[in-house]
């Protein structure tokens, strides 16, 4: 080591190898020892708050929990006059970031690197920790590839702390919805960060971006992320849906456990083996010493090749009809397809094909939705909402899908009163987001400029869940419109 150096306790302090939003990582010896250390110090102005002092000994007491070849060691925790501090391993390599910058993985590369991960986490939930800071960044890999888990700033030992109370940070990107909106939390929630870090490992982007956390918030809550397989058609088809599975917007929809991601990750690789066995002994074709390839004219070959680019051409026509006919058809059996332009026709189409299988007439969402439209359409305000109110008391299986509609014409046509009002319904409706509408409230007002029905629902969201990312936004934007 070169450069100066600087006594710190038991340390020497030889330079800065990053730095968080809680504390610095410097590399370090310890002098009695004589060990190259990785030296962890909160940062001198968080000192005094006692929530993230507390949080930072969990996170030291945590990892001395720890004793896993895929996690990094704590050797030393200790307070050095205003200095909190603790002495970790020090890993001479990379991070897994840098190795996604660097791309070049093969599937199997792939699926082996996750796995070690995913053992090291199913180590630290027998272990009754959670992690809930996992990134890419936060996984470090040897010269020899083999990875190490760090960071454990914002983990829970469980019964430790109650979650739903704690100061909440994280990385908005690998932050699960239920962080997002500051629900309860569980061994799931990490399992959501372990589905970006493989869907990372699997194309070299994350699954959401935007250019504002407030927007990438929104996507995240909201919309499915893209199939990996769209982004990179060379992966193995089933790792993709491992990763689709883990990154579902509800925790029961996902992988219960990492035990049952590891043995699927097994059953896998046992199928890439497999598949690359069959590969290897298919044989080689043999090319005769004795073929005198000269003796076929030129243009004959020329022929050869340009029948063949037409045949291609004209067999992949047929396939491309054949599946426009399936389309069409599953659109008129099916309520979830919609065709851009001939849509409306196909589903007038359906009623009337079901009709003629029923003794009463077929109604459904999409009958009364189209309805709906052309009322829209016409401006028929009051007859719009009468229609679905109408149609949800006669089937209020449907009501979900009835209010969300009303409840965004009510915000296109800037109708206060009904949007207030449908978003009221929409909060009472079973397994709705709460937050999420009252979200949706608060920026609509935003937009017509209504500052004091903006800050009241704002202020519900921080009511809600104030320690919350979604809180500290809410909170956030009522200062900002109180001083304009």
């Amino acid at each position: 080591m070169t450069g100066k150096k600087y006594k710190f306790d038991r340390y020497e302090i030889f330079g800065k190898l990053g730095q968080g939003g809680m504390a610095i990582v410097y590399i370090a010896r310890h002098i009695v020892l004589n060990r190259n250390v990785a030296l962890k110090v909160l940062l001198p102005v968080h000192a005094k708050d006692k929530r993230i002092v507390d949080m930072f000994y969990t996170e030291a007491e945590a990892m001395a929990k720890l004793n896993h070849k895929y996690i990094v060691k704590i050797f030393d925790i200790n307070q050095y006059g205003n200095h909190h501090y603790f002495a970790m391993e020090h890993i001479d390599g990379n991070t897994l970031k840098d190795t996604i910058k660097r791309g070049n993985l093969t599937g199997k590369e792939i699926l082996i690197l996750f796995r070690e991960i995913c053992e090291a986490i199913r180590y630290i939930h027998d272990q009754g920790i959670l992690h809930l800071d996992i990134k890419a960044n936060n996984i470090l890999q040897t010269k020899e590839g083999q990875i190490k888990i760090t960071d454990f700033g914002i983990g829970k030992i469980e019964g430790k702390v109650e979650l739903t109370k704690r100061l909440l940070v994280g990385t908005v990107e690998y932050m699960a919805p239920e962080q997002l909106r500051g629900e309860a939390i569980d061994k799931r929630t990490d399992l959501y960060s372990l589905g970006i870090v493989l869907y990372e490992l699997l194309t070299g982007e994350l699954p959401y971006y935007a250019p504002t956390k407030k927007e990438l918030m929104k996507k995240k809550l909201r919309e499915p992320p893209v199939d990996p397989i769209t982004k990179n058609p060379f992966i193995p088809y089933r790792l993709g849906q491992v990763a689709m599975k883990l990154i579902t917007l509800y925790p029961e929809d996902r992988f219960q456990s990492i035990e049952e991601v590891i043995e699927e990750l097994n059953r896998e690789e046992k199928l890439i083996d497999s598949e690359s066995t069959i590969t290897r002994s298919r044989p080689k074709q043999r090319i005769s010493n004795n073929v005198q390839t000269q003796s076929f004219p030129a243009k004959k070959s020329k022929i050869k090749v340009s029948y063949n680019v037409k045949d291609f051409f004209s067999q992949l026509m047929k396939v491309v009809f054949l599946l426009f006919l399936l389309f069409v058809a599953a659109t008129i059996f099916s309520d979830k397809i919609e065709i851009p332009v001939i849509g409306n026709t196909l589903i007038q189409i359906k009623l009337k094909v079901m009709n003629l299988f029923t003794d009463e007439p077929v109604v459904n969402e999409l009958s009364i939705l189209n309805k709906m439209e052309i009322l829209k359409r016409e401006g028929k305000i009051n007859e719009v909402f009468q229609a679905g109110e109408e149609f949800v008391i006669e089937n209020p299986d449907y009501k979900l899908t009835i209010y969300r509609d009303l409840f965004k014409y009510a915000k296109d046509i800037n109708h206060d009163k009904k949007a207030i009002e449908y978003a009221e319904k929409l909060i009472r409706f079973p397994g709705s987001s709460e937050i999420e509408i009252l979200l949706d409230l608060a920026e609509y007002f935003v937009d017509r400029g209504d500052k004091r029905n903006a800050r009241r629902y704002y202020r519900k969201i921080i009511e809600l869940s104030p320690d919350s990312a979604m809180g500290k936004y809410a909170l956030k934007k009522c200062k900002e419109l109180m001083k304009k």
